[in-house]
């Protein structure tokens, strides 16, 4: 609710429009960082209620700017097709690197936590990889951020997309919070820490073909039934879950 205005806030405020992927990456890191503080026990004395206040300031942190990384990242993406002259539906075929690098990533970090059981170990591993965005996008986004007055009265008596925004809100209260607890989910029924990892990694298979074969996939069913199908898999895999 908060992170993409908060972001524009900054943005307007000081004057750092191109540099908003940089500054949410900073600011990711540093909650990476609160994040972990409380698993050096050898550094730091501290209470449960300290070690809570240190992981909720992490985590509202998180929560407030790595949300804006990613619609920035597929800005940039589609920024740089139209740039090139390259068909916008290619974005799958570049975005694919997501996937992959979430693919490696859980599973590392399941049998790295399986072997170790060192808990404070990934909000580090989180930190270095924004760390490393921040230094890549040091030189600030290509898109051309305008400020733009927007037309609410197109959009009163544009019924298809009011649907939609409803549509997108609800779709994504559901989907981040129980993506947000199915990690935790899978610990109360007993999985160990590989099998977790190796489950988050082994669901995000599936997307691999749907980023290559995206251009093929909308021109056969179109962009309505990808989100149909794509929204019945997920109430089909919480229906799951619950039983």
């Amino acid at each position: 609710v908060f992170s993409n205005p908060l972001a524009g806030f900054i943005a307007d405020k000081f004057k750092v429009t191109n540099r908003i992927l940089l500054a949410s990456s900073v600011f990711t890191m540093i909650a990476a960082l609160f994040i972990s503080i409380p698993g050096f026990t050898s550094f730091f004395s501290l209470d449960i209620t300290q070690k809570t206040f240190f992981i909720g300031i992490g985590i509202i942190l998180k929560g407030l700017f790595i949300c804006t990384i990613i619609p920035l990242i597929n800005s940039e993406t589609l920024n740089f097709l139209h740039t090139h002259k390259m068909d916008p539906r290619k974005y799958g075929e570049y975005r694919v690197m997501g996937t992959l690098s979430w693919i490696l990533t859980t599973f590392l970090v399941g049998i790295l936590l399986g072997v170790t059981g060192l808990i404070d170990i990934p909000p580090l591993i989180m930190g270095s990889g924004f760390l490393f965005l921040a230094l890549v996008s040091y030189d600030g986004v290509k898109a051309k951020i305008r400020k733009v007055v927007i037309p609410w009265n197109y959009l009163k008596k544009d019924n298809h997309f009011l649907r939609f925004i409803v549509f997108a809100f609800f779709q994504g209260f559901g989907l981040l919070s129980a993506f947000s607890f199915t990690a935790y989910f899978m610990d109360d029924v007993k999985l160990g820490f590989i099998a977790i990892g190796i489950s988050f990694a082994v669901s995000a298979v599936t997307e691999i073909p749907i980023m290559f074969k995206s251009k093929k996939i909308a021109e056969i069913i179109g962009n309505r039934m990808m989100v149909i199908l794509g929204t019945a898999a997920l109430i089909i895999k919480f229906i799951l879950l619950t039983l």
